[in-house]
């Protein structure tokens, strides 16, 4: 489908979301995440879907948004929480399990990173989930993740890594 550009602004002291646009070939998507609501649409060509969904925890936003939070996170293994992520298919927010689970080397173009791995699993157990590595030490970027594709989008796999580190 062309070339994907993924923007988010997010909130400069609490890191949540404030703002998403997503533009790849004829399809665009438009979030705005506001006290208590997420607001937006849709836009495939001249089919539009409206999103305005009242919320009331805080919502983080799947992609880069949430690899930038995690990468403020002490991130101890063992440590479990429960964080709500807005799904953009499904126009709805979802509560996942994040688990710690440790230590572990990565290989990515960039060179081997210790890192530690941060699985993320929906709660309702529907498919989907994630996985995520953050580097150990600082900067603690996020070096890879592996992310299950809905099927509506297909199905499979979309994976991502660091491959400079300049």
């Amino acid at each position: 489908m062309g070339t994907a550009v993924d923007s988010t602004f997010v909130d400069a002291i609490s890191l949540a979301p404030l703002h998403r646009k997503i533009h790849q070939g004829p399809a665009t998507i438009e979030l705005s995440f506001t006290d208590g609501r997420v607001t937006g649409k849709i836009q495939a060509g001249p089919q539009a879907l409206p999103i305005d969904v009242t919320v009331e925890e805080t919502v983080f936003d799947t992609g880069p948004a949430l690899e930038v939070a995690l990468s403020t996170v002490v991130l101890e293994p063992g440590k479990v929480a429960t964080i709500h992520l807005f799904e953009i298919l499904e126009r709805r927010v979802k509560p996942y399990h994040l688990e710690s689970k440790g230590a572990e080397t990565v290989e990515t173009p960039a060179g081997a990173f210790e890192t530690i791995r941060v699985d993320l699993e929906p709660a309702d157990g529907s498919p989907g989930g994630q996985t995520i590595w953050v580097e150990a030490a600082a900067p603690h970027r996020v070096v890879k993740s592996t992310a299950e594709i809905p099927a509506q989008m297909g199905g499979g796999t979309a994976t991502s890594e660091l491959i400079g580190s300049e």
